[in-house]
């Protein structure tokens, strides 16, 4: 019997928090080195729940941005700068004062997730953000979901028809390649 997405959101919720294990960033940080060119900034986030923490990431790389709730449209905003507020989602995030920098200067993204399956299918929180900012995106920009442990990688997660997959998984500190015929 195959689980719904609700379902598979209170199992995944059960999981043992991967804020209590620290992952080792380097493979990850010298993938962005060497993918992201110097002119595009890499889409970070700030960990919230049970999501892998990127400060370290955050902190070691020049060209960071975070996301950023826009209200009125129910869609994520990139800016530069410290998450010194509260979203209404209660994810930290740079201020409205941060600058603003357009998805078309985003060379990398970090995506979050409480699941991936092993075809880079995500599973979120629901509310579809990082569906429909990873559906404006250029689709050659590398999108690597965070996964801290192989208990947060499943076979199957499913799918409908706005949700999008990622390029490449970070799973138990290494960089994974979805392949092309697995993503589609």
């Amino acid at each position: 019997m195959e689980l719904t997405k609700p379902e598979l959101r209170r199992l995944a919720l059960d999981l043992p928090s991967s804020r209590s294990q620290t992952p080792d960033f380097a493979e990850l940080i010298n993938f962005v080195a060497k993918h992201l060119r110097q002119d595009n900034y890499l889409a970070s986030y700030c960990a919230f729940g049970s999501e892998i923490d990127t400060e370290e990431v955050n902190r070691s790389l020049p060209r960071v941005v975070l996301p950023a709730i826009n209200g009125e449209s129910k869609s994520l905003i990139w800016r530069q700068g410290s998450p010194d507020t509260t979203s209404s989602l209660g994810f930290k995030q740079p201020s409205k004062h941060s600058n603003e920098v357009s998805i078309s200067e985003i060379g990398l993204v970090l995506v979050p997730g409480l699941l991936f399956a092993n075809n880079g299918a995500r599973l979120g929180r629901g509310g579809g953000y990082y569906d429909r900012f990873l559906a404006e995106l250029d689709p050659s920009v590398p999108t690597i979901g965070m996964v801290m442990s192989a208990e947060h990688l499943v076979s199957d997660v499913p799918v409908e028809k706005h949700d999008l997959t990622v390029s490449h998984l970070f799973v138990e500190d290494r960089i994974r390649v979805v392949e092309t015929e697995a993503r589609n």
